[in-house]
């Protein structure tokens, strides 16, 4: 076969898959406009039930390393439905979204992507403990994904859970090389425990790698004013302002209290 020919074939693979997803997701669509209708193929499992960024959704379908072979039918439509999740959770549809991302279990239990879109779910939804759960779920499956644990931090940190949070936000770091997600969870950790010097290097270094992210210049702002460095304040909250709009009134406000 020439080189030629095996791109010819390769395209037409490619177009194959994506002509199938395509109409999947079609089918998808009417299947779930007919609730009478019991979604199942031969090779559906039982459902299985199961982390940002303050969430931080996996758009494409994760390539999981798993202990046994999953017929091409079953990802294919694993993926159909785990898309069809992703669009439901983007429209604020919450409740689709997680018996979508359920339909994609159905196909692939070991989805780690599905599991992270409940975790989503569950976390804009603040039921807390669920996205801890949904995010760790995902985690065992793939524990090299940065996003995931940036994920369960952040669902730790609204749970109280402040050393676990860090230690997520911390494997994230390790293993991603620009985590400006991962920084900012580590500075309002530590800033929350009053750990203001590591919050404000934590900050320092999201900012780094990212000049224009406003949260943490807000965050820099934050703790000037709780260590007595006004200026230093009022100079953060302007850069947090130029980055983003939303923080104008609160920058107009401290420089009004601290400067005249």
């Amino acid at each position: 076969m020439t080189v030629e020919s095996a791109m010819l074939t390769t395209l037409r693979e490619t177009d194959q898959v994506n002509h199938l997803i395509t109409r999947g997701l079609r089918l998808a669509t009417e299947l779930e406009s007919s609730p009478t209708v019991n979604v199942q193929t031969p090779s559906t499992v039982a459902t299985v039930v199961h982390p940002p960024q303050l969430p931080t959704e996996v758009p494409t379908l994760l390539q999981v390393q798993t202990s046994k072979q999953i017929s091409a039918e079953q990802t294919e439509w694993a993926e159909v439905w785990l898309q069809r999740g992703h669009h439901k959770f983007r429209l604020g549809d919450y409740k689709k979204a997680v018996t979508n991302y359920d339909q994609a279990l159905q196909h692939q239990p070991n989805l780690a992507a599905a599991h992270n879109g409940k975790g989503n779910v569950f976390y804009v939804q603040k039921n807390f403990e669920a996205s801890r759960v949904a995010f760790s779920q995902a985690l065992m499956l793939q524990p090299d994904c940065a996003y995931f644990h940036c994920n369960l931090g952040s669902a730790l940190y609204w749970l109280n859970d402040l050393e676990g949070a860090i230690l997520a936000y911390r494997a994230a770091i390790q293993l991603e090389n620009h985590p400006v997600n991962a920084y900012y969870g580590l500075g309002i950790a530590f800033h929350r425990q009053g750990k203001y010097q590591k919050a404000m290097m934590a900050y320092d270094q999201a900012i780094q790698i990212n000049p224009r992210h406003a949260d943490s210049h807000y965050g820099l702002g934050c703790l000037h004013l709780i260590t007595g460095n006004r200026r230093g304040a009022v100079a953060a909250y302007r850069k947090a302002m130029q980055c983003n709009p939303y923080y104008t009134d609160i920058y107009l406000k401290v420089k009004l209290q601290n400067c005249g």
